[in-house]
C-alpha cells in the first residue's frame, strides 16, 4: 500500500511567503514612488505660483503708483523696494534702469528664488 503524506494545511510555508512579498513590492514600489514624484512636482509648482503672484503684484503696485521723478537710485544692495526701515516688497528684488531724458524707467522685478522674472517699462509719477 502506497503512504500518504498529510501536509499541516493551516499555515502557509515560507515560499509561498516570499512569493506573496514579491508579488505585493513589484506594486507598491512603483505606486509609492510616483506618489512621491507627485509631490515633489506639486511643491515646485506650488512655489512657482506663489514666485508668479509675489512678482505680479510688485509690477501692479509699481505701475498703479509710479516711481517718483528723479529716483536714479535702486537703494541699497540694487533693490528699490528695500529700505532701511523697512522692504516693500521682501519677496521680490527691484531693479530701476533709466536712459537720460527718458521719462521711463526700465523695471526688472525678479522673485527671490529667481523662479520668475519680469521686465517692463514704468513712466514717472506725474506732477513730482
Amino acid at each position: 500500500m502506497l503512504k500518504r503524506y498529510y501536509y499541516n494545511k493551516e499555515g502557509f510555508s515560507l515560499v509561498e511567503v516570499l512569493v506573496a512579498i514579491v508579488v505585493l513590492a513589484a506594486f507598491v514600489i512603483p505606486t509609492c514612488s510616483s506618489l512621491v514624484m507627485s509631490a515633489r512636482m506639486n511643491a515646485r509648482a506650488e512655489a512657482l505660483m506663489q514666485a508668479q503672484l509675489d512678482v505680479s503684484s510688485a509690477v501692479e503696485t509699481l505701475m498703479a503708483e509710479g516711481i517718483p521723478a528723479g529716483t536714479d537710485s535702486t537703494g541699497p544692495e540694487g533693490d528699490y523696494g528695500a529700505t532701511a526701515a523697512e522692504d516693500r516688497f521682501p519677496d521680490v528684488v527691484i531693479k530701476l534702469t533709466k536712459a537720460e531724458e527718458d521719462p521711463c524707467y526700465t523695471v526688472t522685478v525678479t522673485s527671490n528664488d529667481e523662479l520668475v522674472t519680469v521686465t517692463t517699462t514704468i513712466r514717472e509719477e506725474a506732477g513730482t
